[in-house]
């Protein structure tokens, strides 16, 4: 059944990192804060690798923010997509891509990719912030979906996955349905350490000197008066009404306060994304022959109508299916 349930894990901020599991903890709201710049694990498994380049800016006040999210590892047959906030680029392999809102990429079998604009999706009033929010849409093989808020200088992440085969871990936890395993303090045991020379996607190593590797401990104390109470003001008016996700309210008054009001309006629209992420359909493919497919016949909702498996298509409107609630249950045709 684990390995049929979807978790997802958020990065957002300066960064904030609702892990995997963090459904499974005491309080739903298991969030660990890394505010150490480098190039980290977020994702590693047999097979996935899921890099993050958390970067100091003068805009986060020499705190770490998100700047950019490299993918790649066995699944992805050996290339590399890396997504940068808007100060930078999208690559496959090094080469430029989704230039443009709208836009679209893709490569058979390994990756579909759509980048796109949402207005006023940082609000239920469209016109409160004027928030234009660029985000590039990803759908992977193994049933992973992520989604990258491209903002000025900093990314926003969701990585939406199920167990992995031999296991995993990374600043984004292991995802073993246990969330006593995932607090700060052991993830940064297990997986603090900047990733290696040899095994980092991204094409240069970022230059960090000891000053910026260091952690900085601040905390909403040492933000002054004015500006927190302004910090908390934001926060407030670009919050989901009728939902309480006060992990992403607490957060977005110390995003405010250290990184600048920019950070209003994107902790909202992560609060508004987890708060409608939707169950993901997926492909179904037959484990000896990993070209095939699980195939509704005649793609219509006929009682009656015969499965069969097929040359895999994705996204193909036939071979998607709901994996049940919580792993068990019955399989549902997503069409």
């Amino acid at each position: 059944p684990g390995q049929w349930t979807e978790a997802t894990c958020v990065l957002w901020g300066e960064p904030h990192i609702r892990v995997f599991d963090s459904d499974s903890s005491a309080t739903g709201e298991l969030v660990v804060d890394m505010l150490r710049p480098g190039d980290f694990w977020l994702v590693r498994s047999e097979t996935i690798s899921i890099q993050g380049r958390y970067l100091p800016t003068q805009w986060s006040n020499g705190q770490a923010a998100t700047s950019a999210l490299a993918i790649g590892g066995a699944f992805l047959q050996g290339h590399t997509l890396v997504i940068e906030s808007m100060a930078g680029h999208v690559t496959w392999d090094g080469e430029h891509i989704l230039n443009a809102t709208p836009s679209d990429f893709s490569v058979p079998d390994l990756l579909s990719a759509r980048f796109h604009e949402d207005v006023g999706m940082s609000s239920l009033d469209p016109g409160q912030f004027g928030t234009v929010v660029k985000s590039v849409e990803l759908e992977l093989p193994s049933a992973v979906r992520i989604t990258v808020n491209r903002w000025a200088r900093h990314i926003d992440i969701l990585i939406a996955m199920r167990q992995q085969p031999g296991g995993q871990d990374g600043h984004c936890g292991n995802n073993n349905g246990d969330a006593s395993d995932d607090t700060a303090e052991l993830i940064k045991l297990r997986m603090g350490k900047q990733v290696s020379t040899e095994d980092l996607l991204f094409q240069e190593r970022l230059q960090v000197n000891e000053t910026q590797s260091e952690e900085k401990l601040v905390s909403l104390e040492d933000c002054p008066a004015d500006v927190r109470a302004r910090a908390e003001a934001l926060c407030s008016a670009s919050a989901a009404h009728g939902h309480s996700m006060s992990m992403v309210r607490r957060r977005c008054v110390f995003d405010v306060c250290f990184g600048g009001s920019e950070y209003a309006a994107a902790d909202a629209v992560v609060e508004r994304q987890m708060i409608k992420a939707p169950a993901a359909p997926m492909m179904i493919r037959w484990a000896t022959h990993r070209g095939t497919c699980l195939d509704v016949g005649g793609g219509l909702p006929l009682n009656g109508s015969a499965l069969q498996v097929w040359g895999c298509i994705t996204g193909h409107a036939d071979m998607l299916f709901l994996p049940p609630s919580g792993g068990v249950g019955q399989i549902r045709w997503a069409t």
